[in-house]
C-alpha cells in the first residue's frame, strides 16, 4: 500500500475509498458521492479513477455536496494502472444500479482491498455480504455510507482473505 501510494502521490495518512469504472448512470456515481459526504471524514478521501458522459455533472455535484478537497476525478488512467490505484485503497465500492459481473471486483480482491458493492445483477455471486464485502442495496445512499464506515473503521483481514480466496 506505501509503495502504490508513493507512486501515486496519496498521503500514507489518508483513508482512500475508490470508485474504478465509466462515469455513467448506470454506475450511480452521484450515490457514491452522497454516502461520501454523509461520512463526513476529512481524512479521507474519495479518488474516481474513469471517465465518462458525467463527469461534468458529478464534478458539480461533488463540489456542492461540499467535497471540492476530499473528491478527486482522477479521470482514464490505462488498465495497467489500475493495480496501483488498488493497492493505494482502503475501500472500493461500485454502487451500480445496474452490474454484470462487476469485473473491478474480483481485481480489488486479488488485490486484498475489502469491497461494497449493490447487490445487482452477478454482483451477490462475487460478493457475500459480511463473508467477502459487504452489499447494499441499488440506490441507497445511506447503507452505502454505513458499509464504508464499517469498512474503514473496522479490521477487514478476514473479509479480504475470504475474497481473496474466492477470486
Amino acid at each position: 500500500k506505501a509503495e502504490a501510494r508513493a507512486k501515486l502521490g496519496i498521503a500514507r495518512q489518508i483513508k482512500v475509498v475508490l470508485f474504478v469504472g465509466n462515469l455513467v448512470v448506470e454506475k450511480s456515481i452521484a450515490d457514491l458521492l452522497r454516502a461520501f459526504a454523509a461520512l463526513s471524514r476529512p481524512d479521507t478521501f474519495l479518488y474516481i479513477v474513469g471517465d465518462g458522459e458525467m463527469r461534468v455533472e458529478l464534478r458539480n455535484l461533488a463540489d456542492g455536496l461540499g467535497l471540492r478537497e476530499t473528491c478527486i476525478f482522477v479521470g482514464h488512467r490505462p488498465h495497467s494502472e489500475i493495480p496501483v490505484w488498488l493497492s493505494a485503497a482502503d475501500c472500493l465500492v461500485l454502487s451500480s444500479t445496474s452490474e454484470g459481473l462487476g469485473t473491478i471486483l474480483i481485481e480489488a480482491m486479488m488485490c486484498r482491498v475489502p469491497v461494497v458493492a449493490t447487490a445487482v445483477g452477478g454482483i451477490p455471486e462475487i460478493v457475500k455480504n459480511g463473508v467477502t464485502g459487504y452489499l447494499v442495496p441499488p440506490r441507497d445512499s445511506t447503507s452505502l455510507a454505513k458499509a464504508i464506515a464499517t469498512v474503514l473503521d473496522g479490521d477487514c483481514t478476514e473479509i479480504v482473505n475470504q475474497a481473496e480466496a474466492l477470486a
